[in-house]
């Protein structure tokens, strides 16, 4: 066996175990994955095949890369988030995590339980003769035993195990050994250590299903990742700026020296994750498999943080949406951008494009059609939210000295008495109801938080 090797507080062991050694899949059966920084299964049937094929004619030599879950628990400091996070894994029944060959983990497991078979044809043996497989032998528990022999004689698999000492080291180590092999900008953010990829991560998670019709194909996680963290960007600093380069969303996972998080993220906590929130909401609840497009809904986006930023609220959420689909599509021909030399871009071609200038030409066309929305759909937001204690007494008078809903008999000694009565909104303030005379009525407290805000 070979020694382990280590580097700062970071260890690895290298195994090889033989194919057919219950080891192996007892092991492999223990490794979990963390969605953080690796990619859900992606490999199709044939790619599959392909890997089992080189497996057994020996051609696999890439090693299964995974974290020793107790091991790297022991080097945490009870009571601490690391060792939170590796005790969690534990818990639910995982002794490994994956940092490189999940691909390849799955594909093992299924072809073990045979439900990846090998391509028929011929397979040369070490002996010079061949050993010929079809359909009816090409499953592991169906190989011709002249193959099975030299296989359980001959394969082994490769693993390292590494064991690491935070979750910080966990994420260096997986864009250390795939520094350079095909990992995408927002794979490598998603492996950071940070307030905001945690954020990101969680908000992804909730929104997979609701952007089902836009996100389809390829690595559908890193995709909606990466889009959250546009919006978010955008939502921190608008149109002023370039907000979906490289350099802006990699300073949105910086959590500055104080740790305190970055800009982005403080907004994204104190009102940009709402504004994203809802907007993928109604896509969800509204939407159709016609909305498909990224753009599409980057702009509904737009639209609700030109709302927010107005100073204004959604009164009803269905109609509004029924509002910016039907005014998008107008919107589609229409020319967002013309420069100098009389080159024009129209709406819809600068929401192919991300850059500060694509941004700002498509919300100002936004901004045009916002200042038609009716009333009923979007509507200023009232901040004086509290009745004042002559108006509570008008309330009283006109009914009566009575609950408006149970006709409880109010005293008039007991008005003020917040704990009591209250001055409500009939239309409720929370969607879009005045703070005036005409909009408010007398409730005893248990009727009014019985009504809540409906």
């Amino acid at each position: 066996m070979a020694k382990a090797t280590t580097i700062n507080r970071t260890s690895y062991e290298p195994k090889f175990i033989g194919i057919n050694d219950a080891r192996l899949r007892t092991i492999l059966e223990s490794v979990g994955l963390d969605l953080s920084f690796q990619r859900p299964e992606s490999w199709n049937i044939l790619k599959k095949k392909k890997f089992c094929y080189s497996l057994v004619n020996g051609r696999a030599p890439t090693p299964i890369v995974i974290v020793d879950v107790e091991k790297s628990l022991q080097q945490c400091l009870i009571g601490t988030e690391d060792f939170d996070y590796f005790k969690e894994w534990l818990d639910q029944g995982f002794k490994y995590i994956s940092i490189d060959g999940n691909n390849r983990t799955v594909t093992l497991l299924q072809f073990f339980s045979g439900k990846i078979s090998l391509p028929t044809g011929d397979i040369p043996l070490k002996d010079g003769k061949y050993a010929t497989l079809n359909s009816s032998n090409n499953k592991w528990n169906t190989i011709p035993e002249d193959l099975q022999n030299e296989i359980f004689e001959n394969i082994s698999v490769s693993l390292l195990f590494f064991t690491v000492s935070s979750r910080k080291e966990l994420s260096l180590l997986f864009t250390s050994i795939n520094d350079g092999l095909g990992l995408n900008n927002q794979e490598k953010r998603n492996a950071l250590v940070c307030k905001f990829a945690k954020e990101i991560r969680e908000l992804a998670k909730q929104s997979t299903d609701a952007l089902q019709y836009i996100y389809k194909k390829g690595n559908i996680r890193y995709g909606i990742d990466e889009f959250l963290v546009k919006m978010a960007t955008f939502h921190a600093y608008g149109s002023s700026v370039e907000t979906a380069n490289k350099a802006a969303l990699n300073a949105a996972y910086e959590d500055g020296p104080d740790g305190a998080g970055s800009n982005t993220y403080k907004d994204f906590m104190k009102s940009g994750k709402d504004t994203i929130k809802k907007s993928i909401r109604m896509v969800e609840k509204y939407g159709t498999s016609s909305f498909k497009n990224s753009s599409t809904l980057f702009n509904l986006f737009m639209t609700v943080y030109q709302i927010n930023k107005d100073n204004k609220k959604i009164i009803n959420e269905q109609e509004f949406f029924e509002w910016f689909t039907k005014t998008e599509t107008h919107r589609l021909p229409k020319i967002a951008y013309t420069n100098k030399k009389g080159d024009t871009w129209s709406y819809e071609t600068c929401g192919n494009n991300s850059k500060k200038l694509d941004y700002e030409a498509r919300l100002n066309i936004i901004k045009k059609d916002l200042k038609l929305i009716p009333s009923t759909i979007v509507s200023m937001v009232d901040t004086n939210r509290t009745f004042s204690k002559s108006e509570k007494y008008k309330m009283w008078e006109n009914q009566n000295g009575k609950c408006n809903i149970c006709n409880k008999d109010c005293k008039e000694s007991e008005l003020y008495d917040s704990d009591l009565w209250h001055g409500d909104h009939v239309h409720a303030h929370s969607k879009g109801g005045m703070t005036v005379m005409e909009n408010s009525q007398l409730l005893c407290a248990p009727c009014n938080l019985k009504k809540s805000n409906k």
